[in-house]
């Protein structure tokens, strides 16, 4: 969820399992490594999602291995990690979105100063500026406690704007909800009545 799967580097790796409609399956799953070696069981959440953390090892890859209630079998390949990089978390409370990037000890120059942007309907809310050149693990603390509801981007560039990670968090302040009043003016019980409501 946070960009690449970077070597060394936990990474929270969410999945959907689904048939050829696009429905989601449930499924009975194992994440493996190439030694076959067991290192997680995998749980549906909900509508054949879920999530696991990973932290990936140099000259390891991994599999799923998966059984489905329709009684198919399968094994899918998770992407290769990378040697270096960066992952990046988002989590939330009720008046922040606390962002974290870690990086690995060694990469390219324009690794070592990140620019994260935090957007809504397209419209920039924060510009962040994240200067890694001493330091491996960053924090950003964003306001979102008087933001609109709705999908918030966090997309993270390098310090030439190339795409490294994003995330995604809805927020959810309820400003879009209202009271209301229903009245019933004329009320009728049979067959295709005439039923009349105010709503205030």
């Amino acid at each position: 969820e946070g960009g690449d799967l970077v070597n060394s580097m936990a990474s929270l790796v969410a999945f959907k399992t689904y048939d050829q409609f696009g429905k989601p399956v449930k499924v009975k799953a194992l994440l493996t490594n190439d030694k076959n070696k067991i290192l997680d069981t995998l749980d549906i959440k909900h509508d054949g999602m879920g999530s696991f953390i990973l932290i990936p090892k140099a000259g390891e890859t991994y599999s799923i291995k998966w059984n489905d209630s329709y009684g198919n079998n399968g094994i899918t390949k998770l992407p290769a990690a990378k040697q270096e990089g960066v992952v990046m978390e988002v989590r939330t409370s009720n008046e922040f979105a606390l962002v974290k990037v870690d990086r690995t000890i060694n990469v390219p120059g324009n690794f070592k100063h990140l620019n994260l942007l935090v957007h809504m309907n397209q419209e920039i809310q924060f510009k962040v500026s994240l200067n890694a050149s001493d330091k491996t693990s960053l924090f950003a603390k964003i306001p979102i406690e008087e933001m609109n509801t709705g999908v918030l981007q966090f997309p993270l560039f390098t310090s030439d704007w190339l795409p490294l990670a994003e995330r995604i968090i809805f927020v959810n302040n309820r400003l879009h909800e209202f009271g209301a009043k229903i009245i019933p003016q004329l009320v009728t019980l049979t067959k295709r009545g005439k039923n009349v409501i105010d709503i205030l």
